[in-house]
This record gives structure tokens, C-alpha cells and sequence, in this order.
């Protein structure tokens, strides 16, 4: 979750933790936050399948 949260500099209370797996799509590399749930109500999303060890992590957290 740090990991996370330091690579794509989204608030770990607000963001990361609510984060569910049907925001993750592991497949186009790609984790989504819905409009709503940021600061300024925009939604926003992050490709990670670029960040190998973020690539790893999210494949073993899902199994």
C-alpha cells in the first residue's frame, strides 16, 4: 500500500485504502479512482504496469 501510494502520490486514507478490485484492471496495467471519491471530485487513474514492482504486487495481492 505505501508502495502504492508513493509511486502514484494518491492520499493513502482517502484513496488508496477505499480502493477496490474492480477499480484495478490488471490486464491494461491501469488502477481507477471514480469521480466523487478525490479532493477535488474528479476521478483520475494511473498506469502501473510500466512500475515492475507495483506490477508484481498488485498480481500477488489478486491471487
Amino acid at each position: 500500500m505505501v508502495i502504492f501510494a508513493y509511486h502514484t502520490g494518491w492520499r493513502i486514507r482517502s484513496e488508496v485504502i477505499p480502493l477496490t478490485w474492480r477499480q484495478v484492471d490488471l490486464h491494461s496495467g491501469i488502477v481507477r479512482l471514480e469521480p466523487g471519491t478525490t479532493k477535488n471530485d474528479e476521478g483520475r487513474q494511473v498506469p502501473f504496469g510500466h512500475l515492475e514492482e507495483l506490477d508484481q504486487i498488485m498480481w500477488q495481492q489478486r491471487q
